[in-house]
Order: structure tokens, then sequence, then C-alpha cells
């Protein structure tokens, strides 16, 4: 793995990170606006998850941020690791659409402008990191290689056996 990709690596998963544990760490007082935005959307969770696992879907606020945190971490650290790069770049992704929403959907113009731009940029570069084509390891190369070396040689030796076994020994 070249440097950059190294580093750029590392920096958008840190992102992540840091975000995951303040999201996992808010105070009760903090999670007034995200309670009021759980109460607007579990109904409509509740329809779509299936009836016998609708009950158990957590109504209060502070066992969703914990929980969508911890997924957040484990995401970047994941991402960050090089660990599954492709389906942790999806879960940034769909971690980095509340950040989108709240930006569009704020009253105030300058700062929620800021917001939006700052959310749909961690999209887009979380999308793209989902579409990343990840090199093949070391030892991939080595297995490979090795294939490539041995089966030349394993087929003259296989049909030296097959003439062997066809031509009948002299007594």
């Amino acid at each position: 793995m070249n440097l950059i990709l190294l580093a750029g690596r590392a920096l958008f998963a840190a992102y992540f990170v840091v975000d995951g544990a303040d999201r996992a760490g808010r105070t009760p007082e903090q999670l007034s606006s995200a309670q009021d935005t759980l109460d607007a959307w579990l109904p409509r969770l509740r329809r779509v998850v299936p009836p016998r696992l609708a009950d158990r879907v957590p109504a209060d606020a502070a066992t969703w941020m914990k929980a969508l945190g911890g997924l957040e971490i484990a995401a970047g650290v994941c991402y960050g690791l090089n660990v599954l790069p492709r389906p942790a770049a999806a879960v940034l992704a769909a971690a980095s659409l509340p950040a989108a929403a709240t930006g569009l959907l704020t009253s105030d113009p300058a700062r929620g402008r800021e917001a939006a731009t700052h959310g749909l940029a961690l999209l887009g570069a979380a999308i793209v990191a989902t579409q990343e084509v990840p090199r093949p390891t070391l030892l991939r190369r080595l297995a490979r290689a090795s294939r490539a070396v041995t089966l030349p040689v394993r087929a003259p030796l296989h049909v030296v056996a097959i003439v062997r076994r066809a031509v009948p020994k002299a007594a």
C-alpha cells in the first residue's frame, strides 16, 4: 500500500472514530433533539421491521446513540486498518447521512450551508471509498506466482507418470 493511500485512509477513518466516540458519549441534555427526531421516525421504522421484532426496537435516544456511535467507531477502525474496507466504507457512508441531513434541515442558512457541505463531502468521500479496489496482498501475490511456476513443472511429471503406466516393463 502506498503512503498516500495509507495516510488518507487513516485520516478519513479518524474523523469517524472521533465522531462515533462523541455520539456514544452524549449527555442527556444533548439527546433532546435526537429524541425528537427519533419520536418522529420510530413509527415508520416499526412498520418496516418484521412484526415480531417491532416491539424490540428501542425508543430511547441514548440507546440509539450508543449503538450508532459504536458502529461508527468499529467501521472507522476497520477502514483505517484496511480490514473489510468496502463494507466498512458503506457503513461510514450510512453514518454520514445524518450529518448531511442535519445540515440541509437547519433553520440557520449560514450554519446550515456549512454543515450540509461538510456532511455531503463526507458522504461523497465514503461512497468513493466503497468503490476502492483493494490490491492483492503480498501473500496472495506470492501464492499466484508459485502456482504459475509450479504448473508447467507438474504437467511434464504427470505426462511421465501416464507414459510409465502405459509402457509395459521389460522383464
